[in-house]
């Protein structure tokens, strides 16, 4: 009787248990097979189509009306860092429209990475193309010729890195904006053609390129990156001093002498990002009321500048452009009105100047005669200056704070003399040409004419 019902308990309990004994194994599987499928995720890439419509062997993203070329596939190597993939090869034509299932898409744009590491040899953009993004065409190794339409504004960062096999670029009269890296390490590319409408180049936008020694640069150029011609024919060519690139000052090459004036060309429009970089001789530099924009960095180190002046016309200083001028003691800024300024921590990693405790003191910023307040008012200004005064009055060249005859005739004497008597010169430049001569006097006169004085 007692084995009957051990017997009959037995059983009940491998009934009872027998669901619970399964789920556990079921619930261990699950876990097991989650666990290698995730390992399995991180181990091996993960490809994923990555292209809305495919027309000719030509992967398109769409939005409305409108077809961007893009690569094939996208995969994570090693489940964390993206790679693109595809397998376009030979002289690609890319056409102005493309059309799927019964609708016409107009193509404006190659997307980034779209080609990158292709076995392409050649490659024409429609006349519909608006931008190439970044990295399109970056390691295309085979890459001979390029051939750009006419609608083109911008090429984006390291579009075309080292297509070690490009030999030239004509740029399109449309392009306004060459991004950072564009043509990195070209070492083939020779010669470029810029079109008359490129105001921007990047960082580094041609530095590698070996070859090149060919460089036609636009009267529209406003801002060049720093690095933007390094490692190129054309700048080792260049002789030690200022280099200019069209309108802009580009670098100063070679060692700086102690005790260098420099004054830079009329028309120039621009100073480059770290264009004076570090010029521990510069004691002088003259800017014409042409320039606009004082790029990053631009007179970094240059401890020997005493003092400099700031033009009206300048409209961008960016940041740093004065950092670590720690001999400078006397800033004459013409701007009007600072606020309408574009300015990027301007004096440093915070400001324009350096902010080592007490740089400024002894420092003075001079400005146009009634704006002081403003100046004291702007946070990028106020703090790293001792005094700001406002004594700045073009054509008051005795210092008293008005415009009359008695000006013209001080500064008539002060030629006469041989520039002996003491005036005010810089409110005697009145023509801005960093040169006090007759010309001046013929401009106060014109100025007494103008307002009747």
């Amino acid at each position: 009787m007692a084995e009957t019902i051990t017997c009959i308990n037995f059983a009940k309990l491998l009934t009872l248990t027998k669901p619970i004994l399964e789920m556990k194994t079921m619930t261990k599987m699950k876990t097991f097979i989650s666990s290698t499928l995730l390992l399995l995720a991180v181990l091996l890439p993960a490809t994923v189509a990555a292209y809305d419509l495919e027309v000719d062997g030509i992967c398109y993203d769409v939005n409305g009306s409108e077809a961007t070329v893009t690569y094939r596939e996208m995969y994570y190597d090693h489940g964390a860092v993206p790679r693109y993939h595809s397998d376009y090869t030979g002289d690609v034509v890319i056409p102005a429209t493309v059309t799927h299932d019964g609708i016409t898409y107009r193509v404006t744009a190659i997307g980034h990475h779209a080609f990158n590491y292709c076995g392409v040899t050649g490659v024409t953009v429609p006349n519909t193309v608006t931008a190439i993004g970044h990295m399109a065409f970056s390691h295309c190794y085979q890459l001979t010729h390029v051939f750009l339409g006419i609608s083109l504004t911008s090429i984006g960062g390291y579009a075309f890195e080292e297509c070690r096999e490009l030999t030239s670029v004509n740029i399109p009269n449309s392009l306004h904006a060459i991004d950072s890296g564009a043509f990195y390490d070209c070492t083939s590319l020779a010669s470029v053609t810029m079109g008359n409408s490129v105001s921007s180049i990047g960082e580094l936008a041609f530095d590698g390129c070996s070859g090149l020694s060919s460089i036609s640069f636009p009267e529209s150029l406003v801002s060049i990156g720093n690095g933007a011609f390094s490692r190129t024919a054309w700048y080792e060519s260049q002789p030690v001093g200022l280099v200019y690139a069209g309108p802009v000052a580009y670098k100063y090459k070679g060692e700086m002498p102690q005790g260098t004036s420099i004054a830079l060309k009329e028309n120039t429009v621009a100073i480059t990002d770290g264009a004076f970089y570090q010029c521990e001789g510069l004691t002088d530099i003259f800017i014409p009321n042409s320039v606009t924009t004082i790029g990053q960095a631009a007179f970094y180190g240059c401890t020997a500048l005493e003092t400099i002046t700031i033009p009206s016309s300048v409209t961008t200083l960016a940041c740093g452009a004065l950092e670590e001028c720690t001999g400078l003691t006397d800033v004459y800024c013409n701007i009007p009105d600072p606020a309408k300024v574009k300015k990027s921590n301007l004096f440093g990693s915070t400001v324009i100047l350096s902010t080592s405790e007490g740089d400024y003191a002894g420092r003075t910023l001079h400005v146009p005669y009634g704006i002081a307040h403003l100046y004291k008012a702007d946070e990028d200004w106020y703090p790293y200056f001792e005094r700001i005064v406002d004594d700045l009055m073009t054509g008051d060249v005795d210092g008293n704070y008005s415009i009359g005859i008695s000006d013209a005739v001080t500064l008539i004497d002060y030629l006469l003399s041989g520039k002996t008597t003491d005036i005010n010169t810089v409110n005697a430049d009145v023509d801005g040409d960093g040169i006090i001569s007759i010309a001046d006097v013929t401009a106060i006169t014109d100025i007494l004419l103008l307002f009747n004085f």
